[in-house]
């Protein structure tokens, strides 16, 4: 016996490696490698994206801040695929909310084929594919607690640098950042800091809760609130403290379902509501309240009726993504005029995402998008009970009370339509969305490694695509901010050389083309800016400004009838035009004008 069990025993030289753990394979190593790239790669992009700008271009802001999403974005997605096929296992979403989203996505994207102008329509409906890809991805190869608590503390992250980059702008420092007014931090515009805040402060609230046995932790995170808190309030955006007393309310909300359950939850959380809304009926007829809305709101209030009257248009398709500036001077003087358009001033956001998003991708797309955010809001009051781990209910409260938050502020602004909020409202829903599939097994695993491959090399190649174009866009951006620039000083000969660079650099905007028509006319050559703003007014039929200068470039060349049909175009988009007005009774009376641009 004892000599048989002498026999069995391991080698002297395995017993040295036992305890020790297991090499990792080299497949194995590789899937490890890009699980890290991928995961952190997410990570940056809310890191970084919100603190991206470009001094040098007229869109200084937004359009390289949804460059650096939507490269960062296409990269992750590859990452993800091709670790998916390495595993030959990809975990896809099957929710309800999962399938909303891409279903809005398509549908943004099919769009573009009854657009009057594919430019405007892919500009929006690629990045809102890039965030809900974003999203999507966080659900299928991210939804372990590891890699969904440095999301989120990324979140936080960002929002401590944002927060940061306003305290120094207030302090009288990085004046080379351009801005409408500070504090603004990268994001040009008070108000659109405000919206990112809104968020990040919920984030970062939670994560204090969340640390509260770790004091250095949760002190570093309610100092980030604090001072988000000052900047908040120096931004001067009501609608963001409305966003922040709605997001508190519905974390108490889950507070309370986690504790009592439905029964007890929806009579409450009815009665609360029929209260808030009589106290804002009554708080709406006093008079303070009415003096400090009037103005803004009464302004807001003409666009969202005009906006519904483009809406009566096309209430199924919708006008198409990206469409609402190009036909708003259709409906300018339907409901009540609006005063403040003209042919300097053209309206671009209704300063309602909603009836934004319905009047260009018609009540479908519409029906969709909400459907997505109130299926998230239905899943975090399920998933809340008084089963759930501290990190989930973190995840919860941050998660939703930022997605809530981005709603409110999207009622009264436009967060929908910039680069960094809307990724981080489908990012939150994403971690939601992740919870509620982990727990509830509707990940459907896609083990078919050709077609990963083929897919990784689809993303591949439209990221490239989506590269080109804003690379395109940035270097046309910055040629014509030049280009506006001297024909203000009235160098307009030059302005016309950086105009023609503009449009080579991406000859589909219509903006750039209209300046180039414009310097046409200034120097001499009307007949050639009256073929580039043919083309302008064929894609924007409605764009006041570049109507008024093809008139001026027809009675330059002596052509009077087509140059009285403009100017008559022009007054029905907006009969109190004086300037036009002038010229079309000259036109009538001497039969030939000359317009002089100032």
């Amino acid at each position: 016996m004892s000599a048989s069990k002498k026999k069995s025993r391991p080698p002297q030289r395995k017993h040295s490696l036992q305890g020790s753990p297991p090499a990792a394979a080299p497949g194995q190593l590789w899937e490890q490698r890009l699980d890290f790239c991928a995961g952190w790669l997410a990570c940056l992009i809310i890191i970084v994206s919100p603190l991206v700008f470009n001094a040098r271009i007229s869109n200084f802001a937004d359009l390289p801040q949804r460059a650096v999403i939507q490269a960062a974005v296409a990269l992750f997605c590859v990452l993800g695929l091709v670790r998916a096929a390495a595993q030959r296992r990809l975990a896809v979403p099957r929710d309800l909310c999962s399938c909303a989203l891409a279903a809005f996505v398509c549908w943004a994207l099919v769009s573009v084929l009854w657009c009057m102008n594919p430019y405007d329509a892919l500009y929006a409906a690629v990045h809102w594919s890039a965030c809900a890809l974003a999203a999507l991805g966080l659900v299928a190869w991210m939804h372990t607690d590891v890699w969904l608590g440095r999301f989120a503390g990324s979140v936080v992250v960002s929002g401590a640098l944002v927060t940061g980059l306003s305290l120094v702008q207030l302090a009288g420092g990085l004046r080379g950042i351009p801005s409408v007014r500070v504090p603004s931090a990268a994001f040009a515009n008070p108000n659109v800091l405000a919206e990112f805040l809104c968020m990040t402060i919920l984030f970062s609230s939670s994560a204090a809760c969340l640390l509260r046995r770790r004091p250095v932790g949760a002190a570093l995170c309610w100092l980030t609130v604090a001072a988000g808190l000052v900047v908040l309030y120096l931004t001067h955006c009501r609608a963001a403290w409305l966003a922040i007393g709605c997001a508190t309310l519905w974390s108490s909300g889950l507070l309370l379902k986690r504790r009592t359950g439905w029964k007890v939850f929806t009579p409450v959380a009815a009665l609360i509501l029929c209260a808030c809304f009589s106290a804002g009926l009554v708080l709406m007829k006093q008079p303070v309240v009415k003096r400090s809305l009037d103005g803004s709101s009464q302004y807001r209030l003409i666009v969202w009726n005009n906006a519904l009257e483009l809406l009566k248009q096309r209430p199924l398709t919708g006008h198409g993504a990206g469409s609402f500036a190009s036909m708003y001077g259709s409906v300018v003087n339907t409901w009540q005029t609006d005063q403040s358009f003209g042919k300097d001033v053209q309206i671009r956001r209704a300063h309602n995402d909603f009836v934004q998003t319905a009047v260009e991708l018609g009540l479908p797309g519409a029906g969709l998008l909400l459907f997505f955010f109130a299926g998230v809001l239905v899943l975090a009051l399920r998933l809340m009970n008084a089963q759930r781990t501290a990190f989930e209910e973190f995840l919860l409260y941050a998660g939703s009370g930022a997605l809530v938050a981005f709603l409110v502020t999207a009622c009264f602004g436009f967060p929908f339509q910039r680069a960094v909020t809307p990724l981080l409202a489908f990012a939150s829903s994403g971690m939601i969305i992740a919870l509620y599939c982990r727990e509830k097994k509707l990940l459907y695993v896609f083990s078919r490694e050709k077609f990963l491959i083929a897919a990784a090399c689809i993303f591949a190649v439209a990221g490239l695509g989506a590269l080109r174009f804003n690379l395109g866009n940035i270097a046309s951006d910055g040629y014509y901010k030049r280009a506006v620039a001297l024909e203000k000083r009235g160098s307009n000969a030059r302005a016309l050389e950086f105009a023609l660079k503009a449009r080579d650099a991406s000859p589909a905007r219509m903006d750039v083309l209209t300046t180039v028509g414009r310097a046409y006319v200034t120097t001499g050559r009307p007949e050639e800016g009256i073929d580039a703003l043919e083309t302008v007014t064929a894609r924007q039929p409605y764009n006041l400004n570049a109507l008024f200068i093809l008139g001026a470039g027809y009675a330059n060349a002596g052509r009077s009838a087509e140059a009285l049909e403009a100017f008559r175009r022009v007054l029905v988009i907006k009969p109190d035009f004086e300037e036009a007005r002038r010229i079309v009774s000259r036109l009538k009376s001497q039969g030939r004008v000359k317009v002089n641009f100032k």
